[in-house]
């Protein structure tokens, strides 16, 4: 197989998987449906950093992304940035090379240091319906 052919794979691959899992996103809803509840919240009456990621999801593929983020903003900011990543790696194959997202240490300190900041004050402040 040849560079191009491998590129064209690897370009076709991420928007051919959104199709299949919107495809398939009845049965993804019916499948969430039986997941555990989250025992961390269970025993302490926190938020973990990861309660409220499956609403989240289904709020997604229900096309209510107000919602989505109001569970829980890690998922759609998470899509988000694979989607400009995606864009980037797309356009510097076939263009030219381009940079979308900053590549920094500072930039991903300053993201973590955000995620957690988020994680407190969400238990501080409670924003899910």
């Amino acid at each position: 197989m040849n560079y191009k052919s491998k590129r064209l794979i690897i370009t076709l691959a991420p928007p051919a998987t959104a199709v299949l899992l919107f495809s398939l996103r009845k049965y993804i809803l019916f499948i969430t449906d039986f997941l555990p509840q989250c025992a961390f919240h269970r025993l302490t009456g926190l938020l973990c950093p990861g309660c409220g990621n499956t609403r989240a999801v289904k709020e997604l593929l229900s096309f209510h992304l107000l919602t989505a983020l109001r569970y829980n903003v890690t998922i759609p900011v998470l899509i988000i940035a694979a989607i400009v990543l995606y864009a980037q790696y797309v356009i510097s194959s076939w263009v030219k090379p381009v940079r979308l997202m900053p590549d920094g240490k500072v930039f991903y300190i300053s993201a973590v240091i955000a995620f957690f900041l988020y994680c407190i004050v969400r238990n501080i402040i409670n924003f899910m319906p």
